[in-house]
């Protein structure tokens, strides 16, 4: 008799499921998963005078987004131009 895998209604029912029981017999109802990672960032710490600062955060204020995404954008157009 061929087993099928069940409908699970959260990730512990199914975990709990493949945790107890041998999946050989299942792995022709499976299909291959396409997993993507983010690439890696890195923190800068970047120390600006206190005009510097006060000018970035009208800037980030008057276009409505965070200063530190405002410096993303400085920081990739300056470099995208090189």
């Amino acid at each position: 008799m061929k087993k099928s895998i069940p409908h699970f209604e959260n990730d512990a029912q199914a975990a709990d499921f493949f945790g107890t029981h041998d999946t050989t017999e299942l792995l022709s109802q499976t299909t291959k998963a396409n997993l993507s990672f983010p690439k890696p960032t890195h923190k800068v710490v970047v120390e600006l005078q206190e005009n510097q600062w006060r000018k970035l955060l009208k800037i980030a204020s008057s276009k409505k987004l965070s200063y530190t995404k405002i410096l993303e954008r400085f920081i990739s157009k300056e470099l995208t131009s090189r």
